[in-house]
């Protein structure tokens, strides 16, 4: 049996795709993984000490990425290695979107150099997309990403094999609605084999819109990945790296800063590290950084909590959230969908975002607050306790301090009132992906 996860857009999607892999690997031990990245430059931010992708490297799965149109490059790791073989994949991502929009000669000349460079750097030999995943049975990937450009390459896999749609992270009430107005149909439709997991009523209408599935191809099964026995099977199987004293922690669930024109600017994301530092100082708090799983540059960490004192009392851990929780008083996140992950562990998170002034979200447009001031949908729906100002932001740490569980209740309640309730089982899920895969493999054989 081989199954096939897409990571895209990034390898955020692991995460998702980890429960019900998981399971299907205790059902059936020889199970092939192989993880396409249909974008090169998803594999590059890939993160090797990211528990998803250690879990899914231990159950022996590969990966291939493309080079060139209809050249992939195989690979037995989730990520690149450094050196000669990063720059190369580095290139290949940037020459890759252009490719289809050369003229013939110039695209077989780019596509012959970029075959031979990495070639020699990985030592292996690039192959077709269809070699690669022959005698596939299944696939996991996200359907809402169907009209990209990148995947046009694998929707013969699509349309050919039994496939579940999961999304990429935890959604919220506008993602989808955001697809439906930005969706443009692919080149080619999406097929009936496809069924969708859905994590919230809201979900099933727009998913129907946006990507022309029928009610009936759509599965409510909420945050699945929420079930009380994945959670325990996390830490059955996650080994706490060394940390601080184990003593207490202020945990950041961290995202990479962006330029003047996105949400999280540098210098605007450094002030928000700043007042974490002088709350647990206050508090007696060591600091955990829980990097994105695409993060690279942490230098803006360095600068606030000073290298010197780093492995003191602040570290950096790529520990799962599941397990970090346990040490965790509260946490604070920049806007993350890990806030709905930390609710379910128990642990109430404050957001730190100043939207004030910035011109791709300061519009007329924008959710806004009492105040009037610009927030995300995070904030909206009150799966975070938000803050704007420093002000603000320790008016919420004394909140949490001085009663959390009254935090947590609140939190909980509006987890429940957006999301499907209890979650289903993975378990339950694999085994109908299982089922899926030998009735295909049953046709096959027959036919």
């Amino acid at each position: 049996m081989k199954l096939i996860i897409v990571a895209a857009p990034t390898s955020v999607i692991f995460d998702q795709a980890l429960p019900l892999i998981v399971s299907l690997k205790k059902e059936h031990p020889s199970l092939e993984i192989l993880c396409l990245y249909p974008n090169p430059g998803s594999i590059i931010g890939a993160r090797p000490g990211w528990t998803p992708i250690q879990w899914l490297e231990e159950l022996g799965a590969t990966s291939a990425y493309p080079i060139a149109p209809n050249r992939w490059m195989p690979s037995d790791q989730l990520t690149i290695p450094a050196g000669v073989s990063k720059f190369l994949a580095k290139a290949s991502r940037l020459t890759f979107p252009h490719l289809y929009r050369m003229g013939r000669v110039s695209r077989l000349l780019v596509s012959l150099g970029l075959s031979i460079l990495v070639s020699v750097s990985e030592g292996r030999i690039p192959r077709k997309i269809t070699s690669i995943t022959q005698g596939s049975n299944c696939v996991i990937w996200d359907a809402t990403l169907a009209a990209k450009e990148y995947m046009n390459p694998l929707m013969y896999l699509f349309q050919n094999l039994p496939s579940y749609s999961i999304r990429h992270g935890i959604g919220i009430l506008e993602d989808p609605k955001k697809i439906c107005q930005s969706w443009r149909a692919p080149e080619q439709s999406i097929s009936d084999n496809v069924t969708v997991f859905a994590m919230a009523s809201e979900d099933i209408a727009e998913l129907q819109k946006t990507i022309g599935v029928s009610k009936r191809q759509i599965v409510a099964t909420g945050i699945y990945r929420h079930h009380p026995d994945w959670i325990r099977a996390i830490a059955s199987h996650e080994h706490e790296s060394e940390n601080i004293e184990n003593k207490e922690a202020l945990l950041i669930v961290s995202r990479g800063w962006s330029s003047d024109t996105r949400y999280l600017p540098r210098e605007r994301m450094l002030g928000y590290l700043q007042d974490i530092k002088t709350v647990a100082q206050r508090l007696n708090l060591s600091v955990i950084v829980k990097p994105h799983p695409k993060e690279t540059d942490l230098s803006v960490h360095e600068e606030a909590f000073g290298s010197a004192s780093k492995g003191l009392n602040w570290e950096i851990s790529d520990d799962h959230l599941a397990i970090l929780s346990k040490r965790a008083m509260f946490a604070v996140c920049f806007f993350s969908g890990s806030c709905l992950d930390l609710t379910a562990y128990g642990v109430p998170t404050i957001e730190r975002l100043d939207l004030v002034g910035l011109a791709a979200y300061d519009i007329p447009s924008a959710i806004r607050n009492s105040k009037g001031e610009p927030i995300l949908e995070y904030r909206q729906h009150g799966h975070v306790i938000g803050s704007t100002s420093s002000e603000e932001f320790f008016l919420r740490v004394e909140e949490v301090m001085r009663d959390r569980p009254k935090v947590m209740q609140e939190l909980k309640q509006a987890y429940s009132r957006q999301f499907f309730t209890p979650p289903m089982n993975p378990k339950d899920l694999a085994q109908q992906i299982s089922n899926s895969c030998s009735d295909f493999s049953d046709s096959q054989s027959s036919s």
